[in-house]
């Protein structure tokens, strides 16, 4: 039998080899259809294309509410992680109820549902740039191969790019970012000015370190040469204990997402290098449709409590220093 998706999930059959095609979310002409709706809605919603990718695709940001304060959420980097698009758009659907209007009254929320709309339409993990050359990561050539040929998006988010590596070793080749989902993210941050930005991916399997299945993972940001501002590593600490404690209510198992001193030009820690809060939140990839809507439907409370928890002020009273309490992965 035939199974459906409805709703956010998109229209088209989930197969057993769905594990790396578009049909397990919405397809490109379905996701514009989708965020053209809101842009009909009118105020307080809006949409605007933040950049093309090399195949002509636009990258989307819908934005949403009347405040001052910004705030900044992105999914779908990797085009093979589809939960970022979904968790998304889901959010965006409980935003037009009208039952936050509050919230939007202090807070004005900018959402890119799919940064890379190349990768996402062959379920492949960079984008699509049949140009790229072999990896080289000591020289600042993040490039995946398997599967097609293009550039890692979560590895140039440099605000300046001629801080990059790339640009350091190969200034002639590559005077500027040749990652159009990268540059889309980074002049949506300049423009936005968010106090927050996060960054949502899909994961493999993973376990606690007391052996529990993992669903979600959060890491706020970590570098080994340069330290993170102190304001904006603490609001990115108190992100992640706000939104673990709210997965928490939902029986959702959370642990760290491994940290490791990592690369500057990786999304949340880019970001919080310019003293804004950053986290990357990482979903289990699902299986199956009701996997599907299990995941995104705990996402959602911890999306939302993030956000209004930023339009009542609370957010800022959560202890960092309970970061501490999310469990390590295994």
């Amino acid at each position: 039998m035939e199974t459906r998706h409805d709703g956010i999930f998109g229209d088209a059959p989930l197969g057993t080899d769905a594990t790396h095609r578009e049909d397990k979310y919405r397809s490109y002409d379905e996701l514009k259809r989708v965020l053209n709706h809101f842009d009909t809605k009118g105020r307080p919603f809006s949409m605007s294309t933040v950049g093309t990718s090399n195949q002509g695709r636009g990258i989307d940001m819908v934005s949403v509410g009347r405040g001052n304060t910004d705030v900044l959420l992105v999914g779908h980097q990797h085009g093979n992680e589809s939960t970022g698009s979904t968790s998304l758009l889901a959010l965006l659907y409980y935003m037009a109820s009208g039952k936050y209007e509050a919230y939007l009254d202090e807070v004005t929320v900018h959402v890119i549902p799919r940064a890379n709309p190349d990768g996402a339409a062959i379920g492949f993990r960079g984008n699509v740039d049949p140009d790229a050359p072999d990896p080289n990561t000591s020289n600042g050539i993040f490039t995946t191969t398997y599967r097609g040929r293009g550039w890692d998006p979560n590895r140039y988010h440099f605000p300046d790019w001629t801080e990059s590596r790339l640009y350091r070793n190969q200034p002639e080749e590559f005077p500027e970012n040749p990652v159009p989902a990268a540059r889309a993210v980074t002049e949506a941050v300049e423009r936005v000015d968010p106090e927050w930005f996060l960054d949502i991916h899909g994961q493999s399997a993973k376990t606690t370190e007391d052996g529990e299945d993992v669903t979600h993972s959060l890491m706020w940001p970590v570098l080994g040469d340069k330290p993170i501002p102190e304001n904006g590593l603490a609001l990115s600490k108190r992100m992640c204990v706000q939104m673990y404690d709210h997965l928490s209510r939902f029986d959702q198992v959370v642990s760290r997402y491994p940290a490791t001193a990592g690369y500057p030009g990786v999304a949340h820690k880019a970001y919080a290098l310019q003293d804004r809060g950053s986290v990357i939140f990482e979903s289990v990839e699902p299986q199956s449709v009701d996997q599907y809507r299990n995941r995104t439907l705990a996402a959602l409370p911890s999306f939302m409590s993030l956000i209004g928890t930023t339009a009542t002020g609370d957010l800022y009273d959560r202890d960092p220093e309970r970061v501490e309490d999310i469990p390590h992965t295994r």
